[in-house]
């Protein structure tokens, strides 16, 4: 986690970096918003909950 922060801020510094830490920061919020519903045991529909099952092993 702290190589992560390291990497983070060494890229910030840069012009295009800004532009990568920011959508990498976007993703995590985007993966967090789309899952918390499973991870909070919160009734979703069916078509929902599957929707979380990529991959048939994961069933």
């Amino acid at each position: 986690m702290g190589f992560l922060a390291i990497v983070l801020k060494n890229l910030w510094v840069l012009k295009t970096g800004k532009v990568l830490v920011l959508g990498y920061l976007l993703l995590v919020i985007a993966t967090f918003i789309y899952f918390y519903p499973h991870v909070a045991a919160v009734p979703v529909s069916t078509t929902f909950n599957d929707s979380y099952f990529w991959l048939n092993t994961w069933r």
